[in-house]
């Protein structure tokens, strides 16, 4: 992935993580990959693939495009109405309150561990 500013996505990853009081390691085993590969992006040496940086915006709780600089806004758009079948809509409500949860309460690694596991156990595919 060509990232027009290294230095601004090396900025916003750290100030986006340290909003989230998580460490590099702990960002780096909610995403599935290593603290030293993570921790490349935010000294700027390396940029994430386009799967990688879908992950990190998961967990930090914004866009992709947020953390690129392509849009001020961080926030995830929620498509409204008829667009989603009503069961698809239900499952991304409550992925996104989990996600507020997160923020929101500074979960550990260990915490979101527990959560994944009751996820499956409810039957979820979750990588």
């Amino acid at each position: 992935m060509i990232v027009r500013s290294r230095q601004m996505l090396k900025d916003k990853l750290k100030e986006l993580r340290q909003e989230m009081k998580l460490s590099q390691k702990e960002l780096a085993t909610m995403i599935g990959i290593g603290p030293s590969t993570y921790g490349s992006y935010e000294r700027g040496q390396r940029s994430p693939n386009k799967d990688t940086l879908e992950k990190i915006a998961d967990a930090l709780g914004c866009t992709p495009e947020y953390i690129l600089g392509r849009t001020d806004n961080k926030e995830l758009t929620i498509l409204e109405g008829k667009e989603i079948p009503e069961e698809l809509r239900k499952i991304g409500l409550e992925y996104l309150q989990v996600s507020r949860d997160v923020k929101k309460n500074g979960f550990t690694p260990e915490k979101i561990r527990q959560l994944k596991n009751s996820l499956r156990k409810m039957g979820f595919s979750i990588k």
